[in-house]
């Protein structure tokens, strides 16, 4: 009987080689969570800021009436004086 016998510390060093050009499995798996996390994080921020604006865009094209709650920009207009109640020189 031939039976081929295989050295275990070639194994090893098999799997050390294969582990230092390819990386170990549990870094390939999370470089490649990672990798999607950052998509889906760059892709909820840009629906963030964009979302918005875009239906606000939309509603204002088809002749519909914007939401003013959803404009932080008309919160801090309604906190400024009326231009008409306070005179912009009154010393003058």
């Amino acid at each position: 009987m031939n039976t081929e016998f295989k050295n275990p510390f070639d194994e090893m060093e098999n799997d050390h080689i294969q582990t230092f050009f390819q990386g170990s499995a549990d870094a390939r798996i999370k470089a490649k969570l990672d990798n999607t996390m950052g998509t889906i994080r760059f892709l909820s921020n840009i629906a963030d800021v964009y979302l918005g604006r875009l239906v606000d865009t939309v509603v204002g094209m088809t002749g519909g009436d914007v939401d003013n709650a959803s404009n932080p920009a008309s919160d801090e207009q309604s906190l400024l004086p009326k231009p008409d109640s306070a005179p912009k020189y009154p010393n003058r």
